[in-house]
């Protein structure tokens, strides 16, 4: 068990903390790029590592991502106009670049600064906003300093073709590292993922490589052993499935948030990404590739009503 210093340590990703510093030094998703499907559609509001954000495309399909509220007097950019470039605040109408600059002040009088009309006072004023780019069904960001930040992210979910990939995201009430820990844990697939009466599920015969619930029912107790790698652990748990033989259940962890879990025998992978919200909730990001053939609408549709093993 963690100490609660470590525990905190860990759990804790608001602005100026160790595991916000280190998350930040990252690309990550923070959207679907289906939750933004047009350009110049409406603002959504965006909450990731304990910043309040809005998300918007501009009219060339550039992805925006800015503070939540306009610089001159706060009132929240959700409500702005999202047109011809930029995102507009209704109430004095200063207008904002997906880059954060203000690229229209209709009213420099009445900033506050004393400007006369023809100054180029929208010169001087800028949006927090954070470099995005849209990759493999997601929308990312890059939120740390910008001398840090590395290449975009080239994992193999998005090299694919849209059609070979199934991107779906759901909010959860913990922290991401609650999440993760579980999912890195085989031993409770055993018990959580397995059949209520043995043999209802028909896998009743031992087949390497298939029959992936009956093979962990048979055996509760995994001996687990750990590797190190260069991006982070891989963790093997063994279980005896009779006749000398033990099944391997291996799951792999990708700094800082990325798990990849057991795919299936079809050669489908499963990769699942937890981005946090605050210091008590997240986003689960599940993606599901096959990097050979495209995805049937039976298996996507089995996706969508959350099953698939």
């Amino acid at each position: 068990m963690l100490s609660r210093e470590d525990n905190q340590l860990l759990t804790r990703i608001e602005p100026g903390t160790p595991m916000g510093a280190l998350f930040r030094r990252f690309w990550i998703p923070v959207l679907l790029a289906e939750e933004l499907p047009h350009a110049d559609g409406d603002p959504v509001r965006v909450r990731i590592l304990g910043e309040d954000l809005i998300a918007f495309r501009d009219t060339n399909g550039e992805i925006g991502l800015v503070q939540k509220n306009c610089p001159h007097r706060g009132a929240s950019l959700f409500f702005g106009r999202n047109e011809h470039g930029g995102l507009r605040c209704v109430y004095h109408g200063w207008k904002f670049d997906c880059t954060g600059r203000c690229i229209d002040m209709p009213n420099p009088r009445w900033s506050g600064a004393g400007e006369p009309a023809e100054s180029d006072f929208r010169h001087k004023v800028s949006a927090t906003a954070y470099p995005t780019i849209e990759r493999g069904g997601l929308i990312w960001a890059y939120m740390g300093p910008p001398e840090h930040r590395p290449a975009p992210p080239d994992l193999e979910f998005t090299l694919v073709p849209d059609s070979h990939r199934y991107v779906t995201k759901y909010p959860l009430d913990c922290n991401y590292m609650q999440g993760m820990e579980g999912e890195l844990d085989s031993s409770h697939v055993s018990f959580l993922h397995s059949a209520l009466h043995p043999g209802s599920n028909g896998l009743d015969r031992v087949v390497p490589g298939q029959n992936l619930l009956e093979l962990t029912a048979r055996d509760g107790h995994p001996r687990f052993t750990v590797l190190d790698s260069d991006s982070g652990l891989v963790i093997g748990a063994s279980r005896e499935v009779g006749d000398g033989t033990l099944y391997w259940r291996i799951t792999q962890w990708l700094m800082p948030c990325y798990t990849l879990v057991p795919g299936d025998p079809n050669g489908t992978l499963l990769c699942q990404i937890r981005i946090p919200i605050d210091d008590h909730h997240h986003y689960l990001f599940r993606l599901r590739w096959n990097a050979f053939r495209a995805l049937p609408e039976e298996e996507v549709a089995l996706y969508r009503r959350g099953g698939g093993f």
